[in-house]
Formats: C-alpha cells, structure tokens, sequence
C-alpha cells in the first residue's frame, strides 16, 4: 500500500496500535483502506485514502468508499469513531 497507511501500519505512533483492515479497495495508484485501530485504549477506525496526484474522488473510488463506511457502521459496536485523512 501506498500513501498515508504505510506511516499508520508502521508501528511509529505512540499510543496507536493497528487492530487490522476492515476494508482495502485500490484501482491503479488509487487505493482506500480502512483499519480499526486503538489509540491510548480507545477504539476506532481510520480512513486513509490516497490518489495521486489528483487526490480526487472519482465514482469507483467513492464506491469502495461507501462499501468501506458500510462495512464500518456494522461494526460500530467495537468502533467509536472515524477519522478521516488523505
């Protein structure tokens, strides 16, 4: 994977444990991943999304988005929140 989930699955962030994928979609450079994760003992869920150099958001990308969010808010009993990044 490329883009900012490298930095989340790298173990560098203080505090922040990667719990695994809930959801991965890419499309050539385009790619959307969804992990949960625990930060300081609370769980969540971050979005990371990455098409360079555009970094639009076009409608297969917006697809998996949606599966992602879906897939996110049937397991909303273990995540508390959604962060989003790019």
């Amino acid at each position: 994977m490329k883009g900012p989930i490298r930095l989340l699955r790298s173990g560098k962030i203080s505090g922040l444990a990667n719990l695994g994928p809930l959801h991965e979609w890419s499309e050539g450079p385009a790619c959307l991943v969804i992990d949960q994760v625990s930060f300081n003992g609370k769980k969540g869920a971050i979005l990371c999304y990455c098409n360079p150099p555009v970094h639009q958001v076009g409608n297969p990308a917006l697809d998996g988005y949606l599966e992602g969010l879906i897939r996110c808010l049937k397991r909303r009993n273990c995540s508390s929140s959604l962060v989003r990044g790019q």
